[in-house]
């Protein structure tokens, strides 16, 4: 009898360090992907910061745009967009606009 007692011990204590160990594998593994996540969340968040400031440049930008859109150009001014913009115009080019 005490024979079979120490085999059912030995085998208790098997199953139990058996367990313990698929517990603290599962625990590692999680823990590996919740830190995986961190950082790629914090990536993400530093990469939203970026496109906010780039969104509040543009608006800032639109805003300009809309202004000048509401007012009459000069001369000079159209000339210097359609140098910018289009490259459409040379140093000794002239150009004609029409009046309204």
């Amino acid at each position: 009898m005490a024979g079979r007692s120490v085999r059912k011990d030995r085998a208790n204590k098997r199953s139990v360090t058996l367990a313990v160990i698929v517990t603290f594998v599962f625990v590692a593994v999680f823990s590996v992907l919740i830190l995986n996540k961190y950082h790629e969340n914090e990536l993400l968040r530093a990469n939203e910061a970026a496109l906010q400031e780039s969104v509040s440049q543009e608006e800032a930008r639109n805003e300009i745009l809309e202004e000048k859109k509401d007012r009459d150009l000069t001369l000079e001014e159209i000339i210097e967009l359609a140098r910018q913009r289009f490259g459409l115009v040379f140093s000794n080019e002239i150009i004609f606009v029409p009046k309204d």
